[in-house]
């Protein structure tokens, strides 16, 4: 007689046997695969050479990108692949090209798989952003920003610590955008949802502040009128 437990046991050993297999027969296709299209975005860099990549290179990561791997051709154009998190886990996967004065020579995506229609526009409109790092050095700005707008919940999120406001080091990244921005001559924007924000904003250095939103104006109204009506009756 068997026993049900043993089947389960049997049924579960043979799928894993299956999936070690499968894994085994697809590995190296899967590898052979995602080197083919970094070596594709590579060979999309302006002025590309025959790119190598560089064996000793240490990985570096600050929790929501990463650098991976670095590349080099013979031209002296190097080239690092960067691993970021948008609203999925390595959603966005890029190549920078950088030439040997340090200034950004082109980006190359190689997956994308950000929202259809909105986060995808990184790619297929490369006027929005891509087009303005081209040429972009440690002292230079980016042409065609006129001004940085900071959400306190896109940053904390991005930074992986939602709503989380008072950490120091939120609040470490809202002094370097505020000097970042001061720095290149460019307008720092903030949106805060209470007055003494608006005031500390100011004093930080923020160039112009958002004031809560228009349906909690209202209800703030409407709560202030009716504890009035009701206070004269």
């Amino acid at each position: 007689m068997v026993i049900p437990p043993l089947v389960l046991a049997l049924i579960c050993a043979v799928c894993c046997g299956l999936l070690v297999l499968a894994n085994s027969v697809t590995r190296d296709k899967i590898a052979a695969a995602e080197a083919a299209s970094i070596q594709d975005s590579l060979q999309e860099l302006p002025d590309a050479g025959t790119f190598t990549e560089i064996p000793d290179f240490t990985p570096k990561d600050n929790d929501r990108a990463a650098a991976t791997a670095l590349y080099m051709d013979e031209k002296g154009q190097a080239a690092v692949l960067i691993t970021a998190d948008g609203y999925n886990k390595g959603g966005l996967q890029v190549v920078v090209g950088v030439n040997r004065d340090g200034a950004v020579t082109g980006i190359s995506f190689v997956t994308v798989s950000e929202t259809p229609g909105l986060g995808t526009k990184v790619q297929s409109n490369p006027e929005l952003l891509v087009d303005n790092l081209v040429g972009l050095s440690d002292t230079a700005a980016v042409d065609g920003v006129d001004g940085i707008f900071v959400g306190p919940f896109d940053l904390s999120i991005s930074m992986g610590m939602p709503g989380q406001f008072d950490a120091p080091e939120f609040q470490a990244a809202i002094t370097r955008i505020v000097a970042a921005c001061h720095a290149a001559g460019k307008y720092c924007m903030f949106f805060t949802g209470t007055a003494d924000g608006v005031v500390d904003g100011f004093r930080r250095g923020f160039d112009a502040m958002a004031y809560s939103l228009d349906a909690a104006l209202f209800i703030q109204g409407v709560k202030r009128d009716v504890e009035d009506i009701r206070s004269r009756l």
